[in-house]
């Protein structure tokens, strides 16, 4: 299906709608244009167009906020100076920024001097009080939403938000780590820092940090805690008896069997077989199960007896095969000393924030959306806007779009526009999710689902180079 082309003197629609916008085809110059425009024609049921402080503009970060203020508070200078003075003796075809086009129109042929006027003295009252508007960030919303929430029935927000928790993150990973690794014996310790090294546990606390902070943490750290050390002492016990007489024969019998030509020639030799006898034996007697066997493990015996030969039978080498067949629950019990350990990081960061009386940006939409539970806080929110824009849509995650939907798009009699690049909300940035984009052009009615087609960054020549 071809795409339905964005047109900055068409229509605005009512309810959602949505412009598809890939680098270089103008977005944030037509984002204003369109703001300019809700500033000054009235709301699909006829009323007053919406006041600066009444239009919420929503992007994903304070630079590009800032750009927008920037390039609004430009254009809105330049709109002004041209309904001043407007080229009426032209067709208004003829003029080629069409935003200024729409401003100066009606029904398709240019307004009067009144009308003029009049969307001029609006144009002018926004832009003197455009630093009181609604042009921030997903974050700033909320955050300001939540400070004035006493209006709105949602409760206060207290403290101050951390855009930088590092200090906090890094004091509660390093207490939960210390913690969890002396609750093991040493060679648990080193088995479990073997299969979770610190980089990649550093790495893993940081992405849970916004899960479910209800998730009981100590049961699962203890349970944990008791079952590899469990192994460390089967392991050392084990080690012990493969130093002893039993596992030295169990060697000897194998490496009479390599002489013989019973066992494959270089991967079951006899230097290999004592080797790895010697290493397996150092690592088992400090309990550190992360080692395997090597060439004394049943599968690899098992692959390089000769054709006629069998294997000795000894004790020890069924309890060892029988060890290595419970690999994977000794991998479960180590992912479950580290799932303790990423819980108590979780744990202590929040415990830190609440002794700082502090809040991240993630518990500011966690908050919203939670105290859109409660219809007076949405009546309330809802009460102080008209319409919305959200730029960047592609960036956004459900929890967020969840959020928009609610206050703007649900059986309510408010604009909200949507504006973003399809093609990156496949890369995921910030926690987006590609199912959201798409959710939400499936949502939007076709003939308001546009894309700005013409990319500014490129020419012919150029392109057939």
């Amino acid at each position: 299906m071809m795409p339905v082309p964005f047109r900055l003197d068409a229509p605005i629609p009512s309810g959602v709608f949505l412009v598809g916008a890939s680098a270089g085809t103008g977005k944030t110059y037509s984002l204003v244009r369109l703001a300019a425009r809700l500033l000054v024609e009235p709301t699909p049921e006829g009323a007053s167009p919406p006041t600066i402080e009444q239009l919420l503009i929503v992007t994903f970060t304070r630079d590009a906020a800032t750009e927008l203020l920037d390039r609004l508070r430009g254009f809105l200078g330049e709109a002004i100076a041209f309904l001043l003075a407007p080229p009426r003796s032209e067709p208004l075809e003829a003029v080629e920024d069409r935003g200024l086009a729409a401003l100066a129109a009606s029904e398709g042929a240019w307004a009067s001097g009144t009308e003029l006027a009049r969307r001029r003295s609006l144009l002018e009252t926004a832009r003197r009080d455009l630093d009181v508007g609604w042009i921030t960030t997903i974050h700033g919303f909320c955050e300001r939403i939540l400070r004035n929430a006493p209006l709105e029935g949602g409760g206060t927000l207290d403290g101050a938000v951390l855009p930088d928790t590092g200090a906090i993150v890094e004091e509660a990973f390093a207490a939960a780590l210390h913690h969890a690794l002396a609750r093991l014996e040493p060679g648990p310790a080193a088995a479990a820092l073997e299969a979770f090294p610190v980089a990649k546990l550093w790495a893993q606390a940081r992405a849970v940090l916004g899960a479910d902070p209800d998730v009981q943490i100590e049961p699962t750290l203890r349970d944990a805690v008791d079952d590899v050390n469990a192994y460390g002492r089967r392991v050392r016990a084990l080690a012990a008896r493969l130093a002893g007489p039993e596992g030295a024969a169990w060697v000897e019998a194998l490496g009479s069997l390599a002489d013989r030509k019973g066992l494959h020639a270089t991967r079951a030799s006899r230097a290999k077989l004592e080797s790895a006898y010697r290493l397996v034996g150092r690592r088992w007697a400090a309990g550190a199960f992360g080692e395997g066997l090597g060439a004394l493990s049943a599968a690899n015996l098992a692959r390089n007896v000769n054709k006629g030969w069998s294997l000795p039978q000894h004790a020890i080498a069924d309890d060892l095969a029988a060890w290595e067949s419970e690999a994977a629950a000794r991998s479960d019990a180590l992912s479950g000393w580290r799932c303790g350990v990423l819980l108590d990081v979780r744990r202590r960061f929040r415990d830190g924030l609440e002794r700082a009386r502090a809040h991240t940006f993630d518990d500011l939409i966690a908050r919203v959306d939670a105290a859109m539970a409660e219809e007076a806080f949405v009546a309330g929110v809802r009460s102080r806007f008209v319409a919305a824009l959200v730029d960047e849509f592609q960036d956004t995650d459900a929890v967020q779009w969840r959020m928009f939907r609610r206050l703007f798009a649900e059986g309510h009699d408010r604009r909200l526009g949507l504006i973003g690049d399809p093609k990156q909300s496949i890369y995921g940035f910030r926690g987006a999710d590609v199912e959201v984009y798409d959710a939400a052009s499936r949502a939007v009615p076709a003939n308001d689902n546009t894309t700005l087609l013409v990319n500014h960054r490129s020419d012919g020549p150029l392109l057939a180079a």
